[in-house]
């Protein structure tokens, strides 16, 4: 094994040859991450101007950091914990009630805009080797569709810790020891909301290892095998009712016609599923094979067709119509849209061309769910007011409309 920080990929795994290793300026990074919040802004501005509560935004969380901060911190949810946002909503706890909503959702854009960020550290240098590279791949995941389920609340934000999770994965190690530290810590974290680090560490956190051959590669390998472990054992002791409708068929058709249909249409699409949408997304999932030759995707592939592998045995068949399992589309769109910018610099001319039709065939998708849907918006005021007035219990509903989600709180 190498001594930590030596980073070198195996023979094979090297960047093309030419490919330029000049450093981003901190400047443009920092303008690149303020422009990808700014247009995660614009695709969500109603959900900004007008926060409301998500579901477990304010039954779960919002309860738990108001009640007990401390305690909720390590309380399991629907069988895994719920780390990332019960932080969140532990550290808001202290601020006006009303507030709460619009912290909730700015949250989740600054996480959804420094997580997506990970591909402008120098340490993807290796998988992203020229300097238009990192830009491109900040704007397409940006720019990612069926993303208005996920968008904006606490809820998902145990989604965005996977792919995290799974960017991460991907990078080299840290060159410095407060870097690999961090690195760690952040690990932790994100295995610690959701039950993606146990899938992700035994392929791409493997994959890692093998790549770098570092000791911070095995702690980190550590790391996530071990919070992806008290996950799946808090999970595995849980009664959480199963669909259990796990098959290869299944597989395959959520594969084909969700995320390659997701990535060519958007979700939005009106009417049936017909042949030619079938026969496109054959051609994309073709295209897209050949141009992920590299031995290194492999892992992070692997990992996210485990993960999608467990949703289905967990909660049966998604259908992303318009909101039901577009969280199961985030980490294999986002998989994609990074895969084929890095193809845009193989050798190959042939791969290059076809990384970008698949590129320029996702403009589709793109373009069609530009604009994250609205929430029909739930004030919180009137259970502030309640509190307020001493009522011995308040209670107020919150979205999705239609459903059992409220928070119920008494004064403190």
């Amino acid at each position: 094994m190498a001594a930590r920080g030596d980073t070198a990929a195996p023979a094979g795994l090297a960047p093309p040859a030419g490919a330029a290793r000049a450093r981003l300026p901190l400047g443009w990074r920092a303008a690149l991450l303020g422009a990808a919040a700014l247009a995660w802004a614009l695709r969500g501005s109603y959900r900004i101007l007008h926060p409301t509560l998500w579901a477990e935004d304010g039954q779960v969380f919002l309860t738990g950091g108001y009640e007990h901060p401390l305690a909720a911190l390590g309380e399991p949810y629907r069988g895994y914990l719920h780390l990332a946002p019960r932080l969140v909503a532990a550290l808001a706890s202290p601020l006006p009630l009303t507030w709460l909503p619009t912290v909730y959702v700015l949250a989740a854009l600054l996480a959804a805009t420094a997580i997506t960020g990970t591909v402008l550290s120098d340490r993807m240098r290796w998988l992203l080797p020229r300097r238009w590279q990192p830009p491109l791949a900040l704007a397409v995941l940006t720019a990612l569709p069926a993303v208005d389920e996920p968008f904006g609340n606490l809820a998902n934000l145990i989604f965005w810790s996977g792919l995290a999770l799974l960017l991460l994965s991907l990078c080299d190690d840290p060159a410095s020891t407060p870097g690999r530290y961090a690195e760690l810590a952040a690990l932790a974290v994100f295995g610690l909301s959701g039950p993606f680090a146990l899938p992700l560490a035994l392929t791409a956190y493997v994959a890692r290892w093998v790549r770098l051959r570092s000791r911070h590669a095995g702690y980190a390998f550590a790391t996530v095998l071990v919070t992806g472990g008290v996950q799946w054992l808090i999970l595995a002791t849980n009664e959480r009712v199963t669909a259990d409708r796990l098959s290869a068929p299944a597989l395959v058709e959520f594969l084909g016609r969700d995320v390659a249909g997701g990535w060519l249409f958007g979700d939005r699409w009106p009417g049936p599923w017909t042949a030619p949408m079938t026969a496109a997304a054959l051609a994309f999932g073709v295209a897209f094979g050949a141009v992920c030759w590299r031995w290194a995707a492999l892992g992070p592939l692997l990992g996210v067709l485990a993960l999608l592998g467990s949703a289905l045995a967990a909660w049966g068949y998604y259908a992303s119509y318009p909101y039901n399992g577009q969280r199961h589309l985030l980490l294999p769109l986002a998989l994609t849209a990074l895969l084929l910018v890095a193809g845009l610099a193989e050798p190959a001319r042939w791969r290059r061309a076809l990384a970008a039709a698949c590129l320029l065939a996702g403009l589709g998708g793109m373009v069609a769910t530009a604009a994250i849907r609205p929430l029909p918006f739930r004030p919180i005021g009137p259970l502030a007011d309640c509190l307020a007035q001493h009522q011995p219990v308040c209670t107020v509903q919150v979205n999705p409309p239609g459903t059992r989600w409220q928070v119920t709180l008494r004064p403190r």
